[in-house]
């Protein structure tokens, strides 16, 4: 028996344990629901994009001729499930940081067989940057692996086992569920990529033109509903070069993927993330990505310098963050936070980004009347005390008079990359 693993690599496409497994006999699709996975960083947004994704790729499997199949509870115990029905079986998975030493000290433990596969760019570390660079396009370059024309039916199974998701839709996860965005599934991302292929990489200057001209993949890519290599290889068909930034971001992310060292915080390391703060246009990120789930990457640098600016540390603002982005990813995210070490002033960057306020006005509210020339500072509008809006959580002016607050909202702040 062939026990494929999936995880973070939720499609039929490009997938190489699958693809590897199906060539060597029966093969059995599981995904393994851990509670205590969904008790950290990840909350309901993101499971919901995985019960999205599965819905998918169970059709998909059923479709030809398979069943995909679903177990409660840690790896351990499915395994020692596995074991007691089959005797000897063998797993085929991505190699996974988060859960991958347990994987091979269970198997090794029972002198299973373990076949993985690690993740795309995830080559030699002791590579110097030029030939990692070409190591990774040569990988990019290759040709990816097929979808699985038919899958060997599997005529009795464990009672513990599930071939459908009504269980795991009733686990209980916390946070706020995305109510408009992004909806998970291979399907899906192969859409989105045909549309970001149609608009043809035009770059975005305000907020409204970085939310409809940006990828939108990254949830994708986190999820593992798309490979990086199928993009590559899609944005490299066009010819267009436009797209070279994206692809470059692209490898940027395996290069830091590759290198990090995934730590989970502990509860009591951090403080929540005000609510609202008085400062438009961070008020209005903030809704946003609590809509959708999403937004794009020159956002991210500017919600994490204010938050900053406030007095939130960055311990604070990762996890929070953490929970509200879909396309969490612990192996990048930090990193990301990490590296937002501008300084952007909010009413610069506001006017710069959103010169008419219209992003404004359709995230906050209590804002959507007040005119283009206080939606930037609207505590300066006459009739502020009856906006119901808050006056500005830290004094703005003061806080970025100091030299080293001082920013001009560059190119360089506004470049944007695959998120």
């Amino acid at each position: 028996m062939n026990v494929v693993l999936f995880h973070r690599d939720l499609r039929l496409r490009d997938h190489l344990p699958l693809s590897a497994a199906i060539r060597t006999g029966t093969v059995m699709p599981l995904y393994v629901v851990e509670p205590s996975f969904w008790t950290g960083n990840c909350s309901i947004r993101h499971y919901q994009f995985v019960l999205e994704s599965l819905t998918q790729l169970k059709e998909q499997v059923e479709e030809r001729g398979g069943t995909f199949f679903f177990f409660i509870g840690d790896l351990e115990e499915a395994f020692q499930v596995l074991l007691e029905t089959y005797g000897v079986f063998r797993v085929f998975t991505y190699l996974e940081r988060e859960r991958h030493g347990r994987i091979v000290q269970w198997m090794n433990k029972h002198g299973l067989p373990l076949t993985t596969f690690s993740k795309e760019g995830s080559v030699e570390v002791e590579l110097s940057d030029r030939r990692y660079r070409e190591k990774w396009h040569e990988y990019m370059e290759e040709e990816q692996a097929s979808v699985p024309e038919m899958f060997p039916s599997i005529n009795e199974w464990p009672s513990s086992f599930h071939t459908d998701l009504d269980e795991c839709h009733s686990l209980k996860v916390p946070g706020e569920k995305i109510r408009f965005g992004l909806e998970g599934g291979e399907l899906n991302a192969l859409d989105t990529l045909a549309t970001f292929l149609q608009k043809g990489g035009e770059k975005p200057s305000t907020m409204m033109e970085a939310i409809r001209f940006t990828s939108q993949l990254s949830p994708y890519i986190t999820w593992g509903n798309i490979s990086i290599r199928h993009i590559v290889q899609a944005l490299r068909e066009k010819k267009e070069i436009a797209f070279n930034s994206v692809i470059d971001s692209l490898l940027l992310r395996c290069k830091i993927a590759r290198n990090s060292v995934v730590s989970e915080e502990k509860e009591t390391d951090h403080s929540l993330l005000p609510t609202i703060t008085g400062i438009p246009i961070l008020d209005a990120m903030m809704n946003y990505v609590k809509k959708t789930g999403w937004i794009d990457q020159r956002s991210r640098e500017a919600i994490v310098s204010m938050y900053q600016a406030i007095g939130m540390d960055k311990s604070s603002i990762n996890r929070e963050l953490a929970r509200l982005w879909l396309d969490y990813d612990p192996n990048i995210h930090s990193f990301y936070i990490n590296s937002c070490k501008k300084s952007i002033h909010p009413v610069s960057f506001s006017k710069k980004v959103d010169p008419k306020g219209t992003f404004i006005r359709r995230n906050v509210p209590q804002l959507k009347d007040v005119s283009e020339k206080y939606i930037h500072e609207p505590w300066l509008y006459p009739g502020f005390f009856q906006l119901d809006y808050p006056a500005p959580i830290i004094d703005i002016y003061r806080v970025y008079a100091s030299p080293k607050r001082q920013s001009q909202v560059n190119e360089d702040q506004l470049t944007l990359d695959l998120k």
